[in-house]
């Protein structure tokens, strides 16, 4: 059975390191380091050690990756001890 990729954009596999900061419910700043999984024109999805709550917009900085986006967060989906998130930028990048 052929199951199509649903996906707008081609993603390429990337491990760089990218912070991302956010505010929570009760608007106190959060901030986390997370490993880049893949990445694309449209979004990025990251692994980290917390979760963050579906719809919240974070802030996004990766040197590396040239990237300093905002973002908002599509799922969460748990692993073990840590999280994997889709994040769908605000503004596709180039």
């Amino acid at each position: 059975m052929f199951i199509k990729d649903l996906r707008r954009d081609d993603r390429a596999p990337s491990a760089e390191s990218v912070t991302l900061s956010w505010d929570d419910s009760s608007g106190q700043a959060k901030f986390a380091l997370a490993n880049c999984l893949n990445v694309s024109v449209g979004g990025i999805s990251v692994r980290v050690d917390q979760a963050v709550p579906v719809r919240t917009s974070v802030r996004l900085r990766s040197a590396k990756l040239k990237l300093a986006v905002t973002a908002t967060v599509k799922y969460c989906v748990r692993h073990n001890s840590w999280y994997r998130l889709g994040l769908e930028f605000t503004q596709r990048t180039a």
